[in-house]
């Protein structure tokens, strides 16, 4: 069966002529020259995510805004995976990676079996190791369920919001919630916003723009703890602000191929495997 399903069945006796680890843009674009190239092929995306594959900028503009439905933000529609017989398995996570064998193990129960494999699992959120990181009404905008659960936190009544980290993403973020009518504020550690430009001036020019928006930006300056009784209400830094969300950056899902809490570790690399 092509096209959008679970993983139900152990395909590890069935090799699939392309594996590939991700459900985001680079995947679904790897899939489809995949297919432009060699038209007989089985291909194969093993998808985390619940849902068909979509574009994920799209979380901190027009999902989060409200100005664009689900459908308008996926990549491509369920028929399309049918048509190019492309198969999803969706809801399914890999877990651990044998080299020697060929075989990708998922969190299911699962094992994909594979002539040449591609890993394109894209970023994840990262979790701030600070106390109060498990209190509610902080948010992680990596997946739609994450931004439904914005939308719905504003529509009940939230009024500030807080961005760590005023890269491109976090700046969306920010003025699409300033949009919403919160008042923002921005957090960076570093001198200047948008820091991977490496310019000053154009740095100074989008900080300038944010600040007429209505955003207030600290620069130089982090969070240091999450306070609130049961829920978030106040992160204390240098300033201590009183706010209803949170949104920290990113860093590569890459963290299951060789993290020692796994059952498994990486066969072929030299790495020795966990204890069972």
């Amino acid at each position: 069966m092509t096209g959008a399903k679970k993983a139900a069945a152990n395909t590890a006796d069935q090799p699939i002529d392309h594996l590939i680890l991700g459900g985001g843009a680079a995947a679904v674009s790897a899939a489809i020259a995949l297919r432009l190239e060699d038209p007989s092929a089985t291909i194969t995306l093993l998808c985390a995510d619940e849902g068909l594959p979509f574009y994920r900028p799209a979380l901190s503009k027009q999902a989060l805004l409200g100005t664009a439905d689900e459908a308008q933000i996926l990549i491509h529609p369920a028929s399309f995976y049918a048509e190019q017989n492309i198969r999803l398995e969706l809801g399914t996570t890999a877990i651990a990676l044998d080299t020697e064998a060929r075989v990708v193990s998922c969190a299911s129960g699962a094992r994909f079996s594979y002539r040449r494999l591609l890993i394109a699992t894209g970023a994840k959120a990262c979790r701030l190791a600070l106390p109060g990181a498990d209190l509610p009404g902080i948010h992680h905008l990596r997946d739609r369920a994450e931004c439904a659960a914005m939308r719905r936190e504003i529509a009940a009544g939230a009024r500030r919001a807080i961005v760590l980290g005023g890269s491109f993403l976090g700046m969306e973020i920010a003025m699409s919630l300033r949009d919403l009518g919160l008042e923002v504020t921005v957090i960076e550690q570093r001198e200047q916003v948008l820091p991977h430009v490496e310019s000053g001036r154009v740095s100074d020019f989008f900080r300038r723009h944010a600040e007429e928006r209505g955003l207030k930006v600290l620069l130089c300056d982090t969070i240091t703890a999450l306070h609130g009784v049961g829920r978030l209400s106040e992160t204390p830094g240098r300033n201590s602000i009183s706010a209803a969300g949170f949104c920290p950056p990113s860093a590569p899902a890459t963290a299951w191929l060789s993290a020692p809490c796994r059952s498994w570790m990486v066969r072929g690399t030299g790495q020795p495997r966990a204890a069972r």
